[in-house]
């Protein structure tokens, strides 16, 4: 019997038992999971931790529960946004359900980013999308928050073919937070405005939004084996300027995987307020974004660039003369490569927590005109803080527009950096023309 059929009849038999009426086990027909978690030993069974971290502590809290006594609990001391705490729990997903709402009690102590997520499957286990049903972000960023228990909640799509829900409590910054009475109902449709749950700091702001396929699209790069990337359009709706969407282009640090994928979508639907076409190259599995100076074998980095905007031009209406790039980390050498071409589709970019080596890149000439945005902890003990300010100081003197901010906690995203990525694309893209 399917997961979703078990908790149906085993509903349907307490309501019998209690002597509630038939019509209220008809509400519960839509109904797929729900849990209180105040069964289990070590862990709620069913439940699954995420990947063992640094400074992350993932915790069945025996003494604090927002009806019972336990909840699941996050806590993480480690100063960065990256990699991802979580809590997993798999559904098996039947029917034709247009939609699925996802609650939870949420307690947070000095949290900086928390997320309610749901990812979708088919049955060959590939990734259909996933969507933040909401997420806990305090107003401003570079602040915590801390509340008692509160309601979060939110309504989304589901992909057509799916077959797997997984629910995700997802923990990103420091902090501590508490998930407990998590529900999974099916829904009719998603509501077109949705309000946020009482105590939301955000929620989703466009609940009607489909879940986008996570789709792999492939630009042809000569003879080389084709620059792979994912695409989030601008919203729909949006008022478009008759030149075309401006695109932005987020290079990850780390391995430039998709697993970075969460990060780069909420990038589009919070700091960017979906107004811009947003790309996600992938760096090849075997070597993290090489340079011409790096590599032989394949497209370098710079013509990976130039063939994924070209693509993205024959799928949606860009403005050419409007392209940025968002990197951190090992991604910076190659978008300082590609910005530092004489015939370079950047405009702009915001180079974050990166080195600096003038001997390996282009001359710095070649910029003029163009703007960066450099971003670094003075504390950063991996890529230090010296090559952001020779950086900046070398492209000034070749007549490109330089801005270098600062922030605490060395090297990775931390609660006082990440609010600089809209200020980044806003200062790059202020001179542009408007709708």
């Amino acid at each position: 019997m399917a997961l979703t059929d078990r908790v149906r009849w085993s509903v349907l038999a307490l309501l019998i038992a209690t002597g509630a009426s038939p019509a209220v086990a008809e509400d519960a027909k839509d109904l797929l999971f729900a849990d209180s978690l105040e069964q289990g030993e070590s862990i709620p069974e069913g439940w699954e931790q995420g990947a063992k971290l640094n400074g992350v502590e993932y915790i069945y809290d025996r003494t604090t529960g927002s009806n019972g006594e336990r909840s699941l609990s996050i806590r993480k001391t480690a100063q960065r946004f990256f990699p991802i705490a979580a809590w997993w729990r798999r559904l098996d997903h039947t029917g034709n359900a247009p939609a699925v709402r996802l609650s939870a009690q949420v307690k947070a102590e000095k949290v900086t980013k928390a997320v309610l997520d749901l990812t979708f499957r088919d049955a060959g286990k590939n990734d259909l999308g996933h969507a933040w049903v909401t997420y806990l972000i305090p107003e401003p960023p570079e602040e915590a928050m801390t509340h008692d228990w509160k309601t979060y909640q939110g309504t989304v799509a589901i992909p057509e073919n799916t077959a797997e829900i997984i629910v995700g409590l997802q923990m990103y910054g420091p902090g501590q937070v508490w998930f407990d009475e998590i529900e999974v109902r099916y829904a009719e449709e998603v509501p077109s405005q949705e309000k946020p749950a009482a105590g939301n700091a955000k929620s989703m702001k466009k609940d009607s939004k489909p879940v986008e396929p996570l789709v792999e699209y492939e630009a042809p790069v000569d003879s080389k084996e084709p620059a792979r990337y994912l695409l989030i359009p601008a919203a729909k709706g949006e008022s478009r300027p008759e030149a075309g969407s401006p695109l932005v282009i987020v290079m990850p640090g780390g391995d430039g995987s998709a697993e970075f994928h969460s990060f780069v979508r909420f990038i589009s639907d919070t700091v960017l307020d979906e107004k811009y076409v947003v790309a996600q190259p992938l760096a090849p599995s075997w070597i993290v974004w090489p340079t011409k100076d790096s590599i032989e074998r394949m497209a370098s980095t710079e013509d990976s660039l130039k063939a994924v905007i070209d693509d993205i031009a024959r799928r949606h209406e860009i403005d050419k003369s409007r392209v940025y790039a968002i990197c951190w980390s090992s991604s910076g050498p190659a978008v300082y490569a590609t910005l530092l071409q004489k015939d370079s589709p950047l405009a702009g970019a915001l180079i974050a927590m990166s080195v600096f080596k003038p001997d390996q890149l282009p001359p710095v000439k070649n910029a003029a005109g163009r703007k960066v945005y450099l971003l670094h902890s003075p504390n950063d003990q991996v890529c230090p803080y010296w090559m952001a300010e020779k950086a900046r100081d070398e492209l000034q003197k070749a007549g490109v527009t330089v801005r270098l901010e600062t922030y605490d906690g060395g090297h990775g995203w931390q609660t006082g950096s990440i609010g600089h990525i809209g200020k980044a694309i806003q200062w790059l893209d202020e001179k542009a023309v408007t709708p």
